[in-house]
């Protein structure tokens, strides 16, 4: 059955541009990197994740979010999958919420628009997708929760153990029955009844003052003048600094992991990271003008070293497209040097 959905689209001449502006989907990171983290809870695999991914940037700010591509060119960006693997994946999708299909008559993808501005849309619409934001950051804030719970209970029975074994002057018959156990994915109520279990005293605990203060901290968004004054350098330091070109390709995916993980193929080359970052662009809500411009001015490979930088410190940038334009095109343009940000973040 057709999936017909009219909306009120206001033409060029009456919007002037400004919808690029209130463009819901400048979140979309990190939605997407909610979804990655709690893909099992949502029964999803990795594959599934990347095609979600090659949807995500056939979206354009301003015009919606209804994909009208092909299967087959999904399935080229999505790593040049099957067409079959492609319709799997995105009935996959569907049942996980996170997709619905608004089909035509014909089966076809594509958008009519009225003379008074009104539009059907038909294709694979991803509203879902930025309507359940809220519950997948619940979701994977959640998960992390539970996470850090077991690798600390984790740590607990292990350091309980090697008490058990240096007593002992050896394995015993519970350690190493116990060990085997560790070796399974257990949840927090098994290591708690592991824990209950242990033929000896507990390891003493205390609050970590440190731990909770460093966290804290790290929450704290970057402001402005914070990383004015960070990346303030006089003009001979600039002109004696590394550049983006100086950088090597191993060098870039080790430090930016994050955005690696959203990789749709191998990344081997700069053009593979060229064509990696412009990808994810969209999802970080730069939009293509502002990246091709950053790109005349600072450089293709600057650009793009950009893009992935910015992924892997996301969680502490407060608006993720003005960082971008202040650090490429605005007023730290000539300060930023994203070849000293990258060794720096690979020091840490």
């Amino acid at each position: 059955m057709a999936f017909d959905q009219m909306t009120p689209r206001p033409s060029p001449a009456r919007d002037g541009g400004s919808s690029e502006k209130r463009d819901p989907r400048a979140g979309t990171w990190d939605i997407l990197r909610a979804v990655r983290d709690t893909r099992r809870s949502l029964g999803l695999r990795a594959a599934h994740i990347q095609t979600l991914q090659a949807l995500l940037s056939f979206l354009r700010p301003g015009q919606g979010n209804v994909v009208f591509a092909s299967n087959a060119e999904l399935s080229r960006r999505a790593g040049n999958i099957d067409e079959r693997t492609l319709r799997r994946h995105i009935t996959r999708l569907q049942e996980a919420g996170l997709l619905e299909r608004q089909d035509s008559p014909n089966g076809k993808r594509y958008r009519v628009t009225s003379s008074q501005g009104m539009a059907l849309s038909f294709g694979l619409s991803l509203e879902p997708f930025f309507a359940a934001s809220e519950r997948l950051r619940r979701l994977a804030e959640d998960l992390e929760i539970e996470k850090r719970e077991i690798r600390y209970l984790r740590k607990r029975v292990l350091v309980s153990l090697a008490n058990i074994e240096a007593a002992a002057e050896g394995p015993t018959e519970v350690t190493t029955s116990l060990r085997r156990e560790l070796r399974r994915s257990l949840s927090t109520a098994e290591y708690h009844q592991i824990l209950a279990e242990l033929p000896c005293p507990e390891v003493s605990e205390t609050p970590c003052v440190e731990e909770t203060s460093l966290a804290n901290s790290a929450k704290m968004p970057v402001n402005d003048g914070q990383n004015d004054r960070h990346y303030q350098r006089s003009e001979k330091e600039r002109l004696e600094s590394d550049h983006a070109k100086t950088l090597k390709v191993p060098e870039v995916i080790e430090t930016c992991k994050e955005a690696m993980a959203f990789a749709t193929s191998p990344i081997r080359t700069w053009d593979d990271l060229q064509r990696h970052a412009y990808d994810l662009a969209p999802m970080l809500g730069i939009d293509q003008q502002t990246y091709i411009q950053a790109a005349k001015t600072k450089g293709i490979q600057a650009a793009t070293v950009t893009v992935l930088y910015l992924i892997q410190i996301a969680h502490r940038v407060r608006n993720l497209p003005a960082y971008f334009q202040s650090v490429t095109l605005g007023n730290r343009a000539a300060s930023f040097d994203v070849a000293r940000a990258i060794r720096r973040l690979a020091a840490v």
